[in-house]
């Protein structure tokens, strides 16, 4: 094979993956106390259960859920939005998961 030849192939990303980077993304945003696992009895997909991190399959895309506790006086709109920026471009750009909406939900405030 020359240089300007390429094998071709498949890279598959498991949901485990995707769900840990999502979370960690949640947690390492400035005014998030913690992550939920409130949601955990809906938390399936193929075969992978996660305590904090739910996805829904649509012709779209993954819908992504996920819950967080904020901190006080936090800006709780700027918040839920740069979390959910930043999933939905981390897992389209590095792991090619397309992604139709991610949905954040504040389950409460820590201080």
């Amino acid at each position: 094979m020359n240089n300007s030849e390429t094998a071709k192939g498949t890279v598959t990303v498991s949901l485990r993956a995707a769900a840990q980077m999502a979370e960690y993304i949640a947690k390492t945003q400035d005014g998030v106390a913690g992550i939920s696992s409130k949601r955990r009895q809906r938390s399936f997909l193929n075969g992978y259960k996660n305590r904090s991190v739910h996805f829904t399959k649509t012709d779209s895309g993954l819908v992504v859920e996920l819950s967080i506790y904020t901190v006080y006086g936090a800006n709780v709109n700027r918040i839920c939005s740069g979390i959910s920026e930043k999933i939905k471009n981390e897992l389209e750009s590095n792991m090619g998961i397309p992604v139709s909406k991610v949905k954040v939900f504040v389950e409460g405030i820590r201080n």
